[in-house]
């Protein structure tokens, strides 16, 4: 028996050992998976086929408000939206036949989770599958992003309210737009006040998301004239230039507030609970305030709304300060002070003060553009127009932009112009014919309508010159050539190291060395210009008046900076032109550079 026994012990007592070194390397394993899974920073979610929970890891306790006890052998649509659920399990059939093993859970909208508070949150999901033992399992991996929604809503309000704030220099057009979308992100009542600079009676706009309580606030404007300044946190504000906030507004607040039992009935009526206050504040001088307030309990305010409220507050106080400005312009305008003096005084201060608000709408356009480019092409038709529709729209708020930014640009180089300090930064060895022809190429790769060519017999013509500027007088020639003819016709660039003997037409008046210096013309095909109005071109704030091109914008200051660093490079600018027979001009630019850089 011995014998015949002893082979049969060996081997079991192998294969004990065998299965107790896999049973405690799968312990370790899945010792190692759950503590991987416990640690990851987004929640894990796994689900059998009968979509019951299986696995909810820390993370998805922390972001459901669930305990994972709690949450095991619970369906998952108990943290799906009702109104989402039928969807979701329809989804995760579908995706169940494909075979997949994993893919993102895209959506034309934001995909929307369910904490067990009741809130909802949006989401980010990515779903996979495995078969194992028979039995299939799906895993979401789920990211929290209502800081970044939150983050991208904020960037698109500045958006909007700096075009509304850009829209119009008169605040009592553009506040109250202001006032209505501040309401809908910032609690949901808003009121603007502005301090008249005459001490007369404040400027306010207001609005309020619920329409009976905007009434109510009208009506409290039309009885007891409304004045935050009146109010003793307003004024707080106001004296201090600190912003405020009230988590809680008790009765005793309204009776404070309250001029009569009348005007009290009518402030419980609104049941405020909470409001931030903050001030318009631009050059250390207050100009009035942001109030935001909100009617429902469960609002507080948090410090990103504030934040934002501050920026708001920042770009309002830019704008009322501009919208002061151009007041104050006009009317000395119209009692025949100082004309030209005060417009330019005006001008130059306004094109600093835009440049915060501009930067705001170009750079969150910009962002928007961007996200816009990565989101991924819908299979919807409609959906691919409407997200084509909405990028068009983007791409108008840019070009805009980059069209007040031009003009800005125009104010600061009169205003440089003025005061002397334009400067010229030479640089020796700039081949003219390279300048001409890259300008010339940007320019054609937008007007579509027109033809663009150059001439010249030249390959190379170096001279010492300040490359941005002559750039900028190119653009500015070209660009008057395309918007003054009309479409189909050619515009032609030419540039000669020296007038030649066929071309006696390049010969300026007065030339007084035409070896040293280049030629460079710009000639289009358009209606001309009278000799009465060559006479007054190059003059500052000039413009060309016809019934052709009453529609075409502009400040009538290109052609006289382009005039002006002409002049200070130590050449020449003048025009030939007949109408009806287009327009040719003419600029020269010496080979060697002046010695007075600084103008």
């Amino acid at each position: 028996m011995k014998l015949t026994n002893k082979p049969e012990e060996e081997p079991l007592t192998e294969l004990d050992e065998v299965k107790t070194k896999t049973e405690d390397a799968l312990s370790m394993s899945e010792a190692r998976l759950t503590g991987i899974i416990n640690s990851a920073m987004d929640a894990i979610i796994t689900i059998n086929a009968e979509q019951r929970i299986e696995v909810f890891n820390t993370a998805a306790e922390q972001m459901f408000r669930c305990s994972a006890v709690q949450a095991l052998g619970q369906r998952v649509e108990r943290f799906i939206p009702q109104r989402f659920r039928q969807d979701h399990a329809h989804h995760i059939q579908h995706f169940g036949q494909t075979g997949t093993t994993n893919r993102n859970m895209h959506s034309l909208t934001v995909l929307k989770a369910l904490r067990s508070t009741g809130e909802e949150f949006p989401i980010e999901a990515t779903i996979s599958q495995v078969e194992t033992a028979g039995q299939k399992l799906y895993t979401v991996i789920i990211r929290d992003i209502t800081e970044r929604k939150q983050a991208e809503e904020r960037l698109h309000f500045l958006t909007i309210a700096s075009q509304v704030l850009a829209s119009s220099l008169d605040y009592s057009i553009i506040l109250p737009q202001l006032a209505r979308l501040a309401a809908s992100l910032i609690g949901n009542l808003c009121l603007i006040e502005v301090l008249e600079q005459n001490d007369s009676t404040p400027w306010l706009a207001l609005a309020c998301t619920d329409p009976l309580k905007e009434e109510i606030l009208l009506e409290i404007q039309r009885s007891y004239s409304l004045k935050l300044s009146h109010s003793s946190s307003v004024a707080q504000v106001l004296s201090t230039g600190q912003p405020e906030i009230k988590e809680n507004i008790s009765e005793a607040d309204l009776v404070a507030m309250a001029d009569d039992e009348q005007h009290l009935e009518l402030l419980r009526k609104l049941s405020l609970k909470s409001y931030l206050i903050v001030p318009l504040v631009i050059r250390e001088q207050v100009l009035g305030v942001l109030c935001f307030a909100s009617t429902e309990p469960e609002w507080h305010y948090r410090p990103a709304d504030l934040t934002l409220a501050q920026e708001l507050a920042q770009r309002t106080a830019t704008a009322v300060d501009n919208a002061r400005l151009y007041r104050e312009a006009q009317q000395a305008v119209e009692t025949q002070k100082e004309l030209n003096y005060i417009r330019e005084l005006f001008m130059s201060i306004v094109s600093h003060e835009l440049r915060s608000p501009l930067t705001a709408i170009n750079g969150y356009a910009q962002y928007l553009s961007d996200r816009l480019r990565q989101i991924p092409e819908p299979e919807s038709e409609t959906s691919r127009k409407v997200n084509a529709k909405i990028l068009r729209s983007v791409q108008v708020i840019l070009q805009q932009s980059n069209r007040m930014n031009d003009l800005i640009n125009q104010l600061l180089n009169f205003s440089r112009l003025r005061n002397g300090k334009f400067e010229l930064n030479y640089v020796s060895g700039i081949n003219l014919v390279e300048l001409v022809q890259r300008v010339m190429e940007q320019h054609q790769q937008a007007a579509k309508d027109h033809t663009l060519t150059v001439q010249t017999s030249e390959e190379q013509i170096l001279v010492d010159c300040d490359e941005a500027r002559l750039e900028q007088v190119l653009n500015n020639l070209i660009s008057n050539a395309i918007k003054y003819s009309n479409s189909g016709t050619t515009i032609i660039a030419g540039i000669e190291r020296q007038p030649l003997a066929h071309s006696p037409e390049l010969l300026p008046p007065n030339l007084p060395n035409p070896n040293k210096e280049a030629i460079i013309w710009i000639r289009d095909q358009g209606q001309g210009i009278s000799a009465e109005n060559q006479t007054h071109l190059f003059d500052r704030f000039y413009r060309v008046r016809t019934r052709e091109n009453v529609k075409v914008e502009g400040l009538g200051l290109g052609l006289y900076i382009s005039y002006e660093i002409v002049k200070q490079h130590g050449g020449r600018m003048w025009l030939e032109s007949q109408p009806g027979e287009g327009t040719t001009f003419y600029f020269s630019v010496p080979f060697e550079a002046k010695d007075d850089f600084l103008i």
